[in-house]
């Protein structure tokens, strides 16, 4: 207990240091210091530092765990590469999991990069860990949260991560100033599902559903932006929005900017809909500055069958009814009021800015 392990540099067996006070470093780092487990030729996870529960007190710096892999479905296959531990710049890759965390599971990780790992469950990269100005690249899950499920993620890049159903980036993270860029997911929820984000730049991400950059998450003081989502919601689906800005995201359907979502005191601009509500579809905004969003084909440029409350609504424009604002029903639902607004400057194909039907 609390003694130090200095290893010298080479690849190494798997391990497992049953949540003991002791610290394990490599001499010359990460890329000349390799725990391997093996896979294909062997099922081992590469670190067994803890157990489920976030055992941490083994402290391991400066290696590589990779090859490494868990077969079946128990709680006690969570984490691939590493289970439990508190890690330093640490390079985990290539891992694949039976159950969660195709990465790592329940471990404390600063600096380290967590890239092309793989599970059959949630969380391709990261699962209930909590990790610190850490890199969560290309890992890839067949449930929800490719990046990362649950946890706190503090000064995170979450790129390229790819789910076959929700959560590209992460699903049910509390992120922190973290960046979630380029990720892919097969339903919802292209950077996000669910959790909350503050402070995060979420951009270029995509859902084949609905909720490119976000669904069904909180999200303050966040940069959303050049999302995707193949039906409704390019930017946010179902999410709450408070001062942040929402820009240059497409929606092939409804919402360009955001659908059913509760926005505040946020910016939606530049926002484009394959038919109605190039801003905005259905929910509540208020405060909102909505400008120069586009309906393509439909109606309602800046918002449609929606609640806007002191919101300024201008520069929109629509193939049909109401540049601005329309109440035109959605799903056969008829809805949409607006409560001391400033409208103005914005184009429908009737240069209307009120609901069409009355």
């Amino acid at each position: 207990e609390g003694m130090t392990i200095i290893v010298a540099d080479g690849t190494y067996a798997p391990i497992n240091s049953g949540n003991k006070s002791i610290t394990i470093r490599s001499v010359n780092g990460a890329a000349k210091t390799i725990i391997d487990g093996g896979y294909r030729a062997a099922t081992n996870r590469c670190v067994h530092a803890g157990g489920n529960d976030g055992q941490t007190n083994t402290v391991i710096r400066g290696f590589t765990m990779q090859n490494g892999c868990t077969i079946g479905f128990s709680s006690g296959k969570n984490g691939a590469g590493v289970a439990g531990g508190t890690l330093h710049n640490c390079i985990v890759r290539a891992n694949h999991g039976g159950q969660a965390g195709g990465g790592v599971a329940h471990a404390l990780m600063f600096e380290c990069k967590i890239s092309d790992n793989e599970t059959e469950n949630g969380g391709g990269g990261a699962y209930k860990a909590y990790l610190n100005n850490c890199q969560l690249l290309s890992n890839r899950c067949k449930n929800d949260g490719a990046g990362a499920f649950g946890g706190i993620l503090n000064n995170c890049t979450i790129v390229s991560n790819r789910s076959e159903l929700a959560g590209g980036g992460t699903c049910d993270a509390v992120q922190t100033n973290c960046v979630v860029r380029e990720n892919v997911a097969m339903s919802h929820g292209g950077g996000a599902y669910g959790g909350s984000l503050y402070g995060c730049t979420i951009t270029n991400n995509i859902a084949y559903q609905n909720g490119g950059g976000v669904r069904g998450s909180k999200v303050e003081n966040c940069d959303i932006s050049g999302n995707e989502a193949y039906i409704v919601g390019g930017g946010a689906y179902a999410a709450i929005c408070y001062g942040s800005e929402i820009r240059g995201n497409k929606a092939t359907s409804n919402g360009g900017g955001v659908f059913e979502s509760q926005v505040i005191n946020c910016e939606l601009s530049d926002n484009e809909a394959g038919q109605h509500g190039g801003g905005a579809c259905r929910g509540e905004l208020q405060n909102c500055i909505i400008r120069g969003n586009r309906a393509r084909e439909g109606n309602g440029g800046g918002v449609v069958n929606a609640s806007s409350r002191n919101c300024t609504i201008y520069g929109n424009a629509c193939a049909y009814y109401g540049g601005g604002t329309c109440g035109w029903p959605i799903d056969g639902v008829p809805g949409g009021t607006n409560f001391n607004c400033i409208v103005y400057a914005n184009a429908g194909a009737r240069d209307m800015d009120i609901d069409p039907r009355g």
